[in-house]
């Protein structure tokens, strides 16, 4: 375990150059044009004060040769910060707070056949306390604008098994497949894909992460031989594939007034061969 302790200010601001940007804002060439809380436009300042104590268990057994069950409790942090970009409102600047994560995982790692076959298996569960994933807030000159927040409360579940296979010498064969449940466990209100006003806003309680796949699967096939003492060559095939995901936010939503924010599931295929120099160890 460790003390961490996190202190950060910080000042930001956007300055315009361009003659027709100093037209549409109102504010002269050359001058900060973020939009502040008290009305008005100049550099937005900030303050971040917090500390933390992560700290991990962990408990190994080998209960037969070249095999080792573990059991691992963690609580660990994710930095809190300042978004460090051209902002129209301050809005765009407001820190995240740090991100808190309660772990418990058990798995198992194993070595069969003389070596020749390696399997590990894991399973994990995941409590997150103000996780900082996108969200929106909505801008009077750009409407809907994706920025960090934090999300109260939410959990993650998942599985994930993994093989390596030696079967004759020169060839090696790779499958891993991993399962993740994710949820937003607490009301989270935060806007829609597509604002349609100030009010628009949705609860995703519910609703799993953007970008995070319920399955994915990786696989592949390799085959290396010497062609000389100095050269070896190789040819390998290898794939992948995940099911459907949300790129945001409000995939369980209906919103008429815009195109879907799901993403459709895909695979990919990849062939390789190459030529290289032998190394000694």
């Amino acid at each position: 375990m460790r003390y961490t302790l996190s202190d950060q200010n910080f000042g930001g601001c956007t300055y315009t150059g361009d003659p027709l940007s100093s037209v549409v804002l109102g504010v002269p060439a050359g001058q900060c044009v973020t939009a502040l809380p008290t009305g008005g436009r100049g550099e937005y300042f900030t303050t971040l004060n917090q500390s933390n104590v992560p700290w991990h268990i962990g408990f190994d057994w080998k209960f037969a040769p070249n095999n080792m069950l573990y059991v691992s409790i963690s609580k660990g942090y994710k930095a809190g910060t300042s978004p460090n970009l051209g902002a129209e409102t301050y809005k765009q600047l407001t820190p995240v707070r740090q991100e808190a994560l309660q772990s418990y995982e058990v798995g198992l790692k194993s070595s069969l056949v003389q070596s020749s076959l390696t399997f590990t298996a894991d399973y994990f569960h995941y409590d997150y306390k103000d996780k900082q994933l996108l969200g929106r807030f909505v801008d009077p000159i750009f409407d809907s604008i994706q920025a960090l927040v934090n999300v109260p409360k939410s959990v993650e579940d998942g599985f994930e098994a993994a093989a390596v296979w030696r079967p004759v010498r020169g060839v090696t064969l790779n499958a891993a497949v991993t399962y993740l449940d994710s949820r937003v466990a607490s009301d989270f209100f935060n806007y829609g894909p597509y604002v349609l006003n100030a009010t628009d806003t949705v609860n995703y309680k519910g609703e799993t992460f953007p970008f995070t796949p319920k399955w994915s699967l990786n696989y592949g096939a390799r085959y290396d031989w010497p062609m000389s003492e100095a050269l070896f060559a190789y040819v390998s095939l290898d794939g992948s594939y995940q099911t459907r995901t949300s790129s945001a936010f409000g995939a369980t939503a209906a919103h008429a007034e815009g195109p879907s924010v799901n993403n459709n599931a895909y695979g990919m295929l990849n062939l390789a061969a190459a030529q290289g120099k032998q190394t000694k160890d």
